[in-house]
């Protein structure tokens, strides 16, 4: 089974059931020209054909489209940020040896945790590490300790995330798909940017709540939902992961012994669970609950659909310049209306949370 390069492009069109509305920032076209202008100062790529495609991802309009409500401020420093996300993943994946190799990635990733934890230390002069200090920065400037501190460990997270991915990589072994899932919350960074929604958008999550476990799961199935629609919309256009990195379709393939055009039929239709699922618990938390609470929800789902919709536009993100032959189609309703759990372990506690009825197997 191919886990590098292309397949041949799916000739039936995905469909991925998304009910939420799309909405996109009033400023999106400023910040989109703004953030290119982040990314030209910083030099964040190794060279001209690494800028243009860096340029091409509109990290700006996707900021724009996953945080329609919030300040021009916050949304621009979550497009730059982004920004920071796609140029050090490139670089992972297919820069330097030195943090292409899982010894590297791990230098790489203890002197940009040593950034997060502490600004005010010479970061040196690599241009990531300096530029991420700005971001902190900024951060600090319009989050409350509570939020910075949450931002911190989540990019934490991510940073953690690659050096797996890196390990699994050097020792060739394939990951399960149970493992594969609970690692891609985290190293797709979704976790670390929907970590600023609320100082995005002027209010903080009280702890309280966001340590329930309807919200949490919440968290985590937008997270899920973001990473495995990239995936899916990749392949479906015929691209896989560069980089020897595995997806959500290739270790479907490996879990079931399948052929990718099935496993990424597969991959839709767990998606979607998970969709259905999200929209269940979230119509359950809503009614009756405080006002962060409610406001935070509505973030999560507009995420997804600004995610979504960035995804699948017509000049999408492509590494390497491959053609968007194929397409993925949007949804109201699902196509297979399914309550059971995901029969991934690490993930099918979402079903399972006090006050379920006993789910079905």
């Amino acid at each position: 089974m191919r886990e590098t390069g292309t397949d041949a492009p799916v000739t039936d069109p995905p469909v991925l059931y998304c009910p939420i509305a799309p909405a996109v920032h009033p400023q999106a076209e400023r910040i989109e020209a703004e953030c290119r202008a982040w990314l030209a100062a910083w030099g964040l790529f190794a060279d001209e054909a690494g800028r243009a495609r860096l340029a091409g991802a509109r990290a700006g309009e996707l900021a724009a489209r996953v945080l329609p409500r919030g300040s021009s401020e916050g949304v621009r420093l979550v497009a730059d940020y982004r920004m920071w996300l796609f140029a050090f993943d490139d670089l992972a994946a297919a820069g330097t040896a030195a943090h292409r190799s899982w010894p590297g990635l791990a230098t790489a990733s203890c002197r940009l945790r040593r950034v997060l934890d502490a600004p005010w230390a010479d970061p040196g002069g690599d241009p990531w590490a300096r530029a991420l200090r700005e971001l902190r920065l900024r951060v600090e400037a319009l989050a409350t300790p509570v939020q910075l501190d949450r931002w911190i460990a989540a990019t934490g997270h991510y940073l953690a995330g690659l050096v797996w991915e890196g390990a699994h990589r050097r020792t060739g072994a394939a990951p399960s798909l149970n493992d594969w899932a609970v690692h891609h919350l985290h190293s797709g960074a979704a976790p670390a940017c929907v970590a600023l929604l609320d100082v995005v958008e002027g209010y903080e999550l009280p702890t309280a709540q966001a340590l329930r476990p309807e919200i949490r799961a919440l968290t985590e199935m937008c997270a899920t939902l973001v990473a495995w629609d990239g995936d899916i919309v990749a392949r479906a256009r015929g691209v896989s992961r560069p980089g020897g990195r595995r997806d959500l379709v290739d270790l479907t393939a490996r879990e079931y012994g399948c052929p990718p055009a099935q496993a990424l039929l597969r991959a839709v239709a767990g998606r979607d669970r998970v969709m259905q699922r999200f929209q269940t618990v979230r119509a359950r938390v809503e009614p009756g609950a405080p006002e962060p609470v409610r406001r935070y929800l509505a973030g999560l789902s507009t995420w997804v659909r600004g995610h979504l919709d960035w995804s699948v536009r017509p000049d999408g993100y492509r590494r390497g310049g491959a053609p968007p032959p194929g397409r993925v189609r949007l949804s109201g309703r699902p196509s297979a209306p399914d309550d059971r759990p995901l029969p991934l372990p690490a993930l099918a506690w979402w079903w399972r949370m006090p006050g379920d009825a006993p789910a079905r197997r």
